[in-house]
């Protein structure tokens, strides 16, 4: 459980620092049997940010996360959600 926190608050960590409106985001984990999902939720106009030019951005986050993962055992997915 230690590694999954590690996780959350790497992914928030940088989140934060790319988007406009903190307020709005969330990092929420979600265990599905094996796998450990990372939603992220933003406000509308910081989805571009954090997905980046072609997905780059995103991309990069993911490949991150995932090495992390990888070294604690552990199967993830990160996912871009939209704040409600």
């Amino acid at each position: 459980m230690e590694a999954t926190l590690g996780i959350q608050e790497f992914v928030e960590y940088v989140v934060l620092k790319l988007i406009e409106h903190p307020e709005d985001a969330s990092v929420l984990h979600e265990q599905k049997g094996e796998r450990h999902e990372f939603h992220i939720r933003l406000n509308q106009t910081d989805i571009g940010r954090v997905i980046g030019r072609n997905g780059h951005t995103i991309e990069a986050i993911r490949n991150l996360v995932r090495v992390a993962a990888e070294r604690a055992g552990l199967n993830v997915a990160v996912e871009v959600d939209e704040a409600e």
